[in-house]
Formats: C-alpha cells, sequence, structure tokens
C-alpha cells in the first residue's frame, strides 16, 4: 500500500482500500477503512515533515553560499 500511495500521493484511504479490495479479495474490508485512513493521515504528516526539513536544509545552503 505504501509503494501506491507514493506513487500516487493524493489518492484518498478508501480510493487505495478500494484498489486492494479488489486485488486481493477477501483480504481487505471495508473494516479497514478506519485504520487505513489513520495511517494514511500520518504517511502525510510526515512527508510534510520531510518536506519542510529538506527545504529548511536548502535554505541553510543557499545562506551559506550568500555570505
Amino acid at each position: 500500500m505504501l509503494q501506491c500511495l507514493e506513487a500516487d500521493p493524493d489518492q484518498t484511504a478508501i480510493e487505495l482500500l478500494a484498489t486492494f479490495m479488489v486485488k486481493h479479495p477477501g483480504i481487505y474490508r471495508l473494516s479497514h477503512l478506519r485504520t487505513l485512513q489513520r495511517r494514511v493521515s500520518i504517511w502525510r504528516r510526515e512527508e510534510m515533515q520531510r518536506l519542510i526539513s529538506g527545504m529548511h536544509g536548502l535554505t541553510q545552503n543557499v545562506g551559506q553560499h550568500a555570505s
């Protein structure tokens, strides 16, 4: 699921779950939705933190080169 989310980060948890319900019938159920929504939310928050940290590193490098 993580690879699918990384490939298409704009998809919703329900879209991701629906895809996996079709690919793996009987393994994933609608009852997994709330857990998946929480995990997708955590993943997005962590990705945003990584992006912000990466941008912070870039701005520090730019400031160092300007001196």
